[in-house]
């Protein structure tokens, strides 16, 4: 993530053609920008402000995360978030299939399978090998390990503070028999 401090403007809301002042600033600033049609988040030093505030100091965030560069744990949950996606990764893990296998269980259509290959394969947790006009694929089970590993760090945390929780009503029960 690129933070880019654009202007800070401490003029009051008394001085006239302070959100003009902004909004020439900002332009400017587009037309110098390199990379016009990267995300763009305004945000400011107290909070988020509108793109026309005078008031606060002026940040634009330049978010290449959002859509450019997904993390590869992102992309193994979305993946896994629906339950079509989750059913074909079931029966990918019996083994390797074509695309029409993989599509006979469901009722939807090829295309609609195809789109969801396509978001599991590019999670990394497929992998497609074209066998003349057949495609046949294969479980990659890398992504999902590396989920279960994140997974497993909460799953100490949450079995600790289960544990806290356990001791806690103990004592109070303790206490109220006494």
């Amino acid at each position: 993530m690129v933070i880019v401090t654009l202007f800070a403007i401490a003029f009051s809301p008394s001085i006239v053609g302070s959100q003009q002042v902004c909004r020439q600033l900002y332009q400017t600033w587009l037309k110098v920008s390199v990379r016009k049609q990267r995300p763009i988040r305004q945000a400011a030093g107290v909070g988020f402000c509108s793109i026309w505030s005078c008031k606060l100091t002026k940040v634009i965030i330049l978010n290449d995360m959002v859509k450019y560069a997904t993390a590869p744990l992102d992309a193994t949950f979305a993946a896994l978030a629906d339950p079509t996606r989750r059913a074909i990764l079931s029966r990918l893990a019996q083994g390797p299939a074509t695309v029409t296998e993989i599509a006979r269980p469901f009722d939807i259509s090829m295309p609609a399978i195809s789109k969801h290959l396509r978001v599991l394969e590019q999670a990394g947790l497929l992998v497609r090998q074209k066998k003349g006009r057949i495609h046949v694929c294969h479980l990659n089970a890398t992504p999902l390990r590396e989920a279960s590993g994140w997974l497993a760090l909460y799953e100490r945390f949450w079995e600790g503070q289960l544990d806290s929780l356990a001791r806690f009503l103990e004592k109070t029960k303790a206490e109220n028999e006494t």
